[in-house]
């Protein structure tokens, strides 16, 4: 059960710092620092899951509305918070007599060198004053001479010279902007509008072209990028250098720019004086940039901040220009910096994804010394709740924004890997305070989730706004490997750290390392990676991993069933990826070419169409819903998942499903898989399967030659969104989009068949091959889809089936491939669809024949049904491949769900079923009762379906043991526990629980029939629904339990659970057998 193990003491309410008010609900947690203590870390102690204080500060910013630092004349910050004097000695000792650590910082002293040779007046006006807007591109039409070619180089490629103050140049065309000497009209109070000369005159709110309503903003894009790329690193490199080096001069010129951003923070306001806000969304906020990327920003000028402050009273230089003494610098700076920080992260102009806002409080929180705020801060981030769902505290958090197996909630892997490295750094930090929370579960597999995700070698799965084409691999950095290292020892994550070379002692990657003690010992083990090279199942997060090969020949297919909400997902639900020989094989499109309201995101790269999945009645998937795991079963050569996302088209679905197996051939540098995707509802089906690029070529088919326009007609122009009539001309607003994103398609060919046809694609010796076998008459499309929607990119063979409903029926459609890939000449001689008795959409035969003999693969959704082949092997299974060899003799086989008679082979796999008797979160375990026969070993590694009302829970079993006529399962180390809730007022009659903590559980999977419990998990319900602000429980034992606090911190907390005692269960049978 996910509790923090925080001290049980509690005290009198505090006044929070940054306002001198009793904020209501805050008890908070009093820890003994002073400025000068600096707690050693406590070691990693086990997780104590029971003893906890839970503290709730409810919305502080309704409360806290005032910035005050204490008595008038003074701050109580007096030196360098963020690492001790020991660690500054040993870092200095170590650039002073190690080369490794020299290299690792040259190119911070190089940019110290640099601005240093800068004078003062330089450096204090090229800070730009609030007045000046800014802008992170300069527009989504991209350059104003050479259009959209110029995003070839990235989104912000445009250069922002700080030789050419206020130019930008478009990286493709070389053509700068604007036209008019900015810096002179800005001198001019912004007024002089006579400066504004030339073709593409800006006045700071952006040059309008001609016949386009959005503008182009090049002052502002090289305000923006002025900040990021110049200024913040100038002042942030220069204070690192002072900290290291001692040489005064980088903290002068760090101190005159920093007391020049603190002139200007306090007005700073990114909803006024910004492009996008103007623009595009008024309530995009944020200080000197966005919200979310201000954390950053706010961050590091805190920290450089900390490494100068004791360079401030030696400085008669920066006083004199001034015109302050050193209190009134430290003042100046303490009041317009570090507690504006804390002032914007109240009023979410400083908010980011979950954990960079929190890092960047308790940053500020550590250095500015101060007992109170610090205390306050860290309440704060371990017990808030009720706030937005990003700002709620990490004992609610870990429960009910993170999936089990280590992710935040988004389903972009590039976005929430961002909240495991921001909470990975807060729980370092949080160990100054004397707070370890390294032994909670979740927190545990935030550093095992790049290993988690692996699908083969070097690529992470490209779901959502994450990733291209060609890349998509997420790896544990170095810090966080060592962090996890140091804390739980384990020997996998000791080779991602780099190894110190000769007599250093340790390797330095960056800044920090030179800090950080001598490098970790090596293990005395090697490390198990056994676990992340098979098939696996990630059944919170939704994702379904086929796995095989070794090396080289890794290969993977992945299946991609689970919620895409919470920001960065994309209507992709039952998309599949294909992963062999170094190469994305079926490749996702990834990041859109903008996250921001422009067409190509909601036209193409978020669409259903650009996926690999079917689009129904030319309408992407109406929302981000789960689907549902119906079976996952796995052996050494042969894998399936079958899952279902009807919940994506509501009232238009009434079957979504697809089948999907990945078989290995003899040797290991050849398989296929077979996709069989059923549909039923709607008038029309696109079944949509892409390659990696348009080098096609085609057997048994005849396409004529592409025609004009777009997929959607040859009258409509590409990006045009033709079939919505309220976005079809418009400037914005275009991610309410739900047509056919037809017109990203370019190059249509297009043919009748119902036989079967051959797509083959080559690079070097890897082959793709893809045997479509229609089911039905079908029409098929071949034609050019673009990464990012940008024709400037190479674009990816798209092959559409399309089907069209007759009647007045609903459609019903099963769309069939065998794809084949090897790395030397094919070996799949032919492919057919096998006729069964009795005849019926629901099950599939395919007979592969091949150099090595013959399979026969059996696909079906009504397993109970049995069916004959026409040899006379009988089936009933929901998934059987056969294998013949040359000599026409069954060699091996492979079943799940159900059994096969062939002559005198006769292979049952029957499902196991059951109910839970116990469950034991502590220790990850459940005991249950299973009908049927099974094994130890025959269980291990198995998928295991616990189901109650609607609720489905999706594990793998990793070591079971009989005791008796129950089972008990161990499902690895994964937490149990699904949200955890505040109790507030109790409603018997309505059976309902009011509460302020962010549930996001009815958005993410159904909830009705998950189990909750008390506090104390000495009364059980069962959950009928949630919604923000309220719990509804269903029975009618009573709620009185719910009320009890049983740990004495004066709150009662509700738990909710996966599984429950009374859920049933399901397993999926499998079975092999060789001859």
């Amino acid at each position: 059960m996910g509790l923090l193990p925080v001290s049980r003491t509690v005290m009198k309410p505090l006044l929070c710092p940054t306002c001198s008010v009793e904020c209501a609900w805050g008890k908070l947690k009093l820890l003994n620092l002073s400025p000068k203590q600096e707690p050693s870390p406590p070691p990693a102690k086990p997780y104590l899951r029971r003893s906890v204080t839970m503290r709730v500060l409810i919305l502080f910013t309704v409360l806290c509305v005032g910035i005050t630092v204490g008595k008038a004349d003074s701050v109580p910050k007096k030196s360098v918070a963020l690492f001790t004097p020991e660690q500054i000695q040993r870092a200095c000792h170590r650039l002073a007599h190690e080369e490794q650590a020299r290299q690792a910082v040259q190119d911070i002293l190089q940019m110290a060198q640099q601005w240093a040779q800068f004078s003062d007046d330089y450096l204090r006006e090229t800070i730009p004053p609030p007045q000046v807007p800014r802008a992170f591109n300069i527009s989504f039409s991209g350059c104003p001479v050479c259009g959209r070619e110029t995003f070839k180089y990235g989104n912000y490629g445009f250069e922002t010279p700080l030789e050419k103050p206020w130019k930008v140049i478009c990286p493709n065309c070389k053509s700068e902007f604007p036209s008019n000497d900015f810096g002179a009209f800005l001198k001019s109070g912004m007024k002089d509008r006579s400066l504004l000369t030339g073709d593409y005159p800006d006045d700071g709110w952006g040059w309008k072209k001609p016949g386009e309503e959005k503008k182009y903003w090049f002052v502002a894009y090289y305000c923006h990028w002025h900040w990021m790329r110049h200024i913040i690193p100038a002042v942030h490199n220069l204070a690192r250098a002072y900290l290291l080096t001692g040489n005064r001069r980088y903290a002068h010129k760090a101190l005159v720019m920093l007391c020049r951003i603190a002139d200007y923070y306090p007005d700073m306001d990114h909803n006024k004086q910004s492009r996008y806000a103007t623009e595009f969304a008024p309530s995009y906020t944020g200080k000197i940039v966005n919200a979310i990327w201000e954390t950053g920003v706010a961050t590091n000028l805190a920290e450089a901040v900390d490494f100068i402050w004791d360079a401030i009273d030696e400085d008669a230089e920066l006083q004199r220009s001034l015109g302050k003494d050193a209190d009134a610098i430290r003042q100046h700076l303490y009041r317009n910096l570090l507690m504006e920080f804390v002032k914007a992260i109240k009023e979410y102009r400083i908010s980011g994804n979950y954990g960079m806002h929190q890092k960047t409080l308790l940053t500020t929180a550590i250095v500015s010394q101060d007992p109170e705020l610090l205390k306050w801060s860290i309440d704060y981030l371990l017990h808030n709740t009720g706030d937005r769902y990003t700002h709620e505290g990490l004992q609610f958090a870990l429960a009910n924004l993170f999936f089990r197996e280590g992710m935040g909630h988004e389903s972009a892997p590039g976005y929430h890997f961002l909240w495991n490295q921001e909470v990975a750094r807060i729980c370092d930090y949080l160990l100054r305070a004397g707070v370890n929370l390294f032994e909670h579960p979740i927190v545990r597999r935030l550093f095992y989730y790049p290993f988690e995700m692996s699908a083969a070698k070097g690529f992470t799965p490209t779901i959502g706004d994450s990733g291209s084409v060609e890349t998509s691999r997420i790896d544990l950095p170095a810090w966080m490997a060592e962090i996890a290292y140091r804390q739980y020892g384990d020997s996998l994550f000791y080779p991602l750290l780099p190894k110190p070379q000769g007599n250093a002692e340790r390797a330095y990657t960056g800044f920090a390392d030179l800090f950080l003690p001598a490098f970790p010992p090596a293990p005395s083990t090697q490390p198990d990676t056994s676990p992340y090279e098979r098939s696996r199942l990630l059944g919170d997060y939704g994702l379904a991993i086929l796995r095989g090969g070794e090396g080289d020949n890794q290969r993977a297919l992945t299946l991609y069933y689970g919620w895409a909400g919470g920001g960065h997902g994309h209507y992709d639900r039952l998309n599949i990826e294909l992963f062999a020989f170094g190469k994305k094989l079926l490749p996702d499109l990834g990041y859109p070419q903008f996250a921001a309201d422009d067409p190509e995101p909601p036209g193409w790269t978020t669409h259903t169409i650009s996926h690999c999945t079917v689009m129904i009645d030319v309408q992407r998937q109406a929302n981000l819903a789960r689907g549902r795991l119906h079976r996952f079963a796995h052996t050494g050569w042969a894998r399936f998942v079958d899952a279902s996302a009807e919940s994506v088209y509501p009232d238009r679905a009434s079957l979504y499903r697809r089948q999907t197996a990945m078989i290995d051939l003899p040797g290991d540098d050849a398989f296929y898989v077979v996709d069989v995707f059923h549909v039923q509802g709607g008038k029309q089906h696109h079944y949509s399967l892409h390659l990696p690029t348009a080098e096609v070529l085609y057997k048994g088919i005849a396409f004529p030659e592409p025609r004009p326009g777009t997929l959607a007609g040859e009258d409509v122009p590409f990006g045009k969104m033709y079939d919505d009539p309220q976005r079809a001309n418009a400037t914005s607003g275009f991610h309410g989009y739900t047509g056919s994103g037809f017109a990203f398609l370019t190059n249509p060919q297009e043919a009748q068949s119902d036989r079967p046809w051959l797509a083959s694609w080559r690079q070097d010796d890897i082959r793709l091959r893809i045997h479509w076998l229609p089911t039905q008459p079908m029409r098929f499309i071949a034609c050019n889809g673009y990464p990012k929607g940008n024709r400037a990119n190479p674009p990816l063979e798209y092959l559409i089936a399309h089907t069209q409903a007759e009647g007045a029926e609903s459609l019903r459609s099963t769309f069939v491939a065998v794809i084949e890939a090897s790395r030397s000449t094919p070996p799949i001689r032919s492919v057919r669809l096998l006729p069964l008795s009795p005849a019926g959409a629901d099950t599939v035969a395919i007979e592969i024949v091949h150099r090595h003999g013959r399979d026969v693969v059996l696909l079906s959704l009504t397993p109970e049904k049995r069916v004959e082949l026409p040899d006379g092997t009988t089936c009933g299974a929901a998934f059987a491949v056969m294998r013949w060899d040359n000599e026409g003799e069954l060699r091996r086989a492979f079943v799940s769900g159900g059994e096969i008679v062939h002559r005198d082979w006769k292979i049952q796999a029957h499902d196991l079923q059951g109910t839970v008797a116990e469950v034991l979160p502590d220790k990850h375990e459940v005991v249950v009762h299973l009908q049927g026969d099974a094994t130890a070993e025959t269980l291990q590694h198995r998928a295991v379906l616990f189901r109650a009302g609607e609720h489905q829970a999706d594990y793998e079993i990793f070591r079971a043991r009989r005791e008796g006529n129950r089972w008990r399962l161990w499902l690895g180390d994964y937490e149990f526990l699904r949200g955890r809730a505040m109790v507030g007022e109790v409603d018997e009659a309505q059976r309902t629980v009011r509460t302020p903590t962010v549930l996001a559980l009815d958005a993410v999977a159904p909830v009705q029939g998950m189990a909750v419990s008390n506090e104390a998990r000495t009364a059980w319900w069962r959950l009928k629904s949630t919604r923000r602000g309220e719990i509804q429980l269903e029975g009618e034992a009573s709620l009185a339990p719910l009320q009890a606090d049983s740990d004495g911190d004066g709150r009662a907390v509700l738990l909710i659970w996966d599984i429950g005692a009374g859920d049933s269960v399901f397993i999926p049978g499998q079975t092999e057998v060789v001859r």
